[in-house]
């Protein structure tokens, strides 16, 4: 499974720009704060309980984001009324869509009507986390969630092995045939998955997480030349070590 996770989370982060959530159902909000065990988020705790005033910018959109790792996967399409033998489960008068996958570990990754949230007033948080963690009431090696990325509609495929398959069937697919491929359907039959996560409900399948960057020390001698540098938010991207913290 590890290898599974950890392929997923790479290639999220080096093609969406985003940390993956694991598994895609677990919900994130902004403002919680952890460590990372085993390439996987753990909540400590939330700045609520700091008696930190933050605010979060929420945008509502109908953007989608949608990533394959495979163009030449299989994606067969199946409108109402068509006679195609591939389909096992999907019968005649139903919609389909059959996807085999050609290569070990590959992903199928589409959300849909995104909403962003992602916190504000950073700088000012950033100076209260710096003076809790002069006094031990913060630990300079948690990581908050400073944005997640709110979904609608999440599909989440991934193979196992190649040749892997997957039907899924669409209720509103017309007897004109289906024109985009949206991956949104019920999965009625799959071969060979590690996993494979579909909903219409809101889910939070994608978030970014950042550290503190303490405020650097200058020396007495030198303050009336340089100022001193305020503490700050860095993001932090997945890392392959992460994987092996405990």
């Amino acid at each position: 499974m590890s290898t599974i996770m950890q392929n997923y989370l790479q290639q999220v982060q080096k093609n969406l720009g985003y940390r993956a959530t694991w598994e895609p159902h677990r919900p994130m909000k902004v403002g919680t704060y952890g460590k990372i065990h085993q390439g996987i988020f753990s909540a400590y705790g939330h700045i609520d309980d700091l008696n930190i005033v933050h605010s979060v910018d929420k945008l509502k959109t109908s953007n989608q984001l949608t990533y394959k790792s495979e163009e030449k996967g299989s994606y067969t399409l199946k409108a109402k009324g068509e006679i195609n033998p591939l389909f096992q489960k999907i019968s005649t008068d139903e919609a389909g869509l059959l996807i085999i996958f050609k290569k070990d570990n590959s992903i199928v990754f589409k959300i849909q009507d995104i909403t962003y949230f992602t916190l504000q007033n950073k700088a000012e948080i950033a100076e209260k986390l710096h003076k809790l963690s002069l006094v031990n009431q913060w630990d300079a090696s948690y990581l908050m969630i400073t944005e997640t990325l709110q979904s609608e509609k999440t599909s989440i495929l991934l193979s196992k092995k190649k040749n892997s398959e997957v039907e899924i069937k669409y209720e509103n697919g017309g007897n004109t045939g289906i024109i985009d491929i949206d991956f949104f359907g019920e999965i009625i039959r799959s071969k060979g998955m590690s996993l494979q996560f579909t909903t219409s409900s809101d889910s939070t399948p994608l978030f970014k997480l950042s550290r503190l960057k303490a405020a650097v020390l200058v020396p007495e001698k030198n303050r009336q030349v340089q100022e001193k540098p305020m503490p700050g938010l860095i993001e932090v991207d997945f890392d392959l070590a992460e994987m092996t913290n405990d």
